[in-house]
């Protein structure tokens, strides 16, 4: 049988620098938005994120998307 993949939950991730770390790495902090819509494009992610990182005190480091996926087996 092959296994069946099927979207649970599209998840946005705002990061943003917050500032350095004691290594010399920039320090960053994650804010995630969940109930995104699932047919949702990558441009308009993008945008949302680059929207969202504009209100947000610290400079943008990046943008991501979390998808989650169920795996059943199939008949």
């Amino acid at each position: 049988m092959a296994a069946e993949k099927a979207k649970v939950s599209t998840k946005l991730q705002v990061v943003m620098t917050t500032g350095a770390a004691a290594a010399g790495e920039s320090a960053t902090k994650t804010y995630t938005f969940g109930r995104i819509r699932g047919d949702a494009s990558d441009d308009e992610l993008l945008a949302a994120g680059q929207s969202l990182g504009s209100l947000l005190a610290n400079d943008l480091d990046g943008v991501k998307v979390q998808e989650t996926y169920s795996l059943t087996e199939g008949l």
